[in-house]
């Protein structure tokens, strides 16, 4: 729970969004913090007028259905609320996850995340640190450009999109054209194809044992490649299983199934929302890994996405090597913590680059093996 904050008073009457630039941008800003039970329907109203209204929020994990998700399972989930001359100019979800500690929603299951607000309202980083309860947040994904976080960010990460609607002969002919190892995929599937069977592609699956079993693969392919699992973590699977039930909602887990005759190879669980498939949770069973099935699993997506209705698949950030084959788009993700104690800022520093430098050592490998056999919890307490 939040407590000690010092905020502006709640406004009873219903919520006025500006959307136009207010009549003085040098009103002082007015900071109300809500527990996510707490918020309005006229919050959700500005909430969702804020993403329409721009493209920088068209990410799925910028809709109040994954927070509310998040929120089902974790009692954390707050929103602060910025108003200027009465009008809420700005939303930001957050989590408080201890003392002055706070992150985004979902922390680093959340691959986009900051600030909603309307471009016409000049909104800045610099005027909510300190602010409680933003005395540090740390953010991983953040989107927001113009609006004065630079000096709090310590790392880039790349992030990668497959535009499938960038290329009129096809995505798929783009890639086979582009990366040899997709080209070398036609065999592989033809193998699989006589093999096992005929493949079909099931893109929205609602079998709920498709969905535990691709939990069950998942956690097992984390725990063969000595990464922490952190589909370990209980509430994270029940946000999987919440977002999946939410079959009617805008944005809605989705389960997609790749069997090659009746033998279930690969599934994928993403967020749809309109147009927009955020990449998540890829898997594959590995006794067909010699077919390379969630390579193919994502081409029958690519192939079939104009009947599915799809124009893009977000990968997020991350530097996996099967995102980098399937996507033809490259940004960049700032990384870093807002915070007003330089100490924090650069010991979270320090800290990223120690990370990074431990995954660039020979023998990384085997260093994993070792790390996790020592300490199995290691990189738990991203997702506590």
């Amino acid at each position: 729970m939040i407590d000690n904050c010092t905020t502006s008073a709640p406004h009873p009457n219903d919520v006025q969004v500006a959307l136009r630039p207010s009549e003085n941008l040098l009103a002082p800003l007015e900071i109300e913090v809500v527990p996510w039970s707490q918020l309005s329907p006229q919050h959700l109203n500005a909430w969702n007028l804020f993403r329409a209204e721009s493209s920088r929020y068209r990410s799925p994990f910028f809709s109040h259905q994954f927070a509310n998700a998040v929120a089902r399972v974790r009692d954390s989930v707050h929103v602060l609320i910025i108003r200027r001359n009465r009008q809420v100019v700005g939303l930001l979800p957050f989590e408080q996850v201890s003392g002055c500690r706070t992150i985004p929603v979902g922390g680093a299951f959340n691959d986009a995340q900051g600030i909603l607000c309307s471009t016409k309202d000049r909104l800045d980083y610099a005027d909510l640190v300190g602010v409680y309860p933003l005395k540090s947040f740390a953010f991983h994904a953040l989107e927001g450009e113009g609006m004065g976080y630079e000096p709090y960010v310590y790392n880039e990460l790349n992030s990668y999109l497959a535009d499938l609607s960038r290329h009129p002969n096809g995505y798929v002919p783009f890639l086979e054209e582009t990366r040899a190892t997709i080209f070398k995929q036609r065999r592989k599937t033809k193998k699989m194809i006589k093999d096992l069977g005929p493949l079909r592609l099931d893109f929205d699956c609602r079998d709920p044992q498709i969905l535990e079993t691709l939990i069950d693969l998942k956690r097992s392919q984390y725990q063969r490649t000595y990464i922490f699992d952190i589909l370990s973590v209980e509430w994270a699977r029940s946000m999987l299983r919440i977002l999946w039930e939410e079959k009617d909602s805008p944005c809605r887990g989705i389960v997609s199934a790749l069997f090659a005759g009746k033998t279930l190879v690969a599934v994928h669980y993403g967020l749809i929302e309109g147009d927009w498939l955020h990449y998540w949770f890829p898997t594959y069973d590995p006794k067909y890994h010699q077919y390379s099935p969630g390579t193919a699993l994502f081409l029958e997506i690519a192939r079939n996405a104009k009947e599915l209705g799809l124009s893009k698949v977000d990968m997020g950030y991350g530097e996996q090597p099967y995102k980098l084959k399937l996507t033809d788009t490259v940004t960049s993700m700032p990384q870093g913590l807002f915070d007003r104690s330089a100490i924090r800022w650069h010991g979270l520093r320090s800290k990223r680059i120690v990370v990074q430098s431990l995954k660039k050592i020979p023998f990384k490998e085997s260093a994993k093996k070792i790390v996790r056999g020592i300490w199995p919890s290691f990189g738990q307490s991203k997702y506590q």
